[in-house]
């Protein structure tokens, strides 16, 4: 089942840097202003693709959540290694 709210709060991330340093000062107002389940805001905390592919999260949107909360990621992956972490 896609999860129409998560992926909308990850756009909203990826066009707003703001929004990044809401998260990083107060996930959970920025959880309830998107209206997440309780099993979203679980998934999104977890932060791993299985939890989040478990709400339905895009695969580019789920990079692109890894990247904003945990930026030392991008300097251990590139996007060409994404689609193989995928597989697992």
């Amino acid at each position: 089942m896609a999860s129409y709210r998560v992926n909308v709060l990850i756009q909203a991330m990826c066009r707003n840097p703001e929004t990044i340093a809401r998260l990083n000062a107060d996930l959970d107002a920025v959880f309830e202003q998107f209206g997440l389940s309780e099993a979203e805001r679980s998934a999104l905390r977890d932060g791993s693709m299985e939890a989040m592919r478990s709400v339905g999260a895009h695969p580019i949107l789920q990079m692109h959540w890894l990247m904003a909360r945990q930026p030392q990621i991008m300097e251990q992956m590139s996007i060409l290694e994404y689609p193989g972490l995928l597989e697992e």
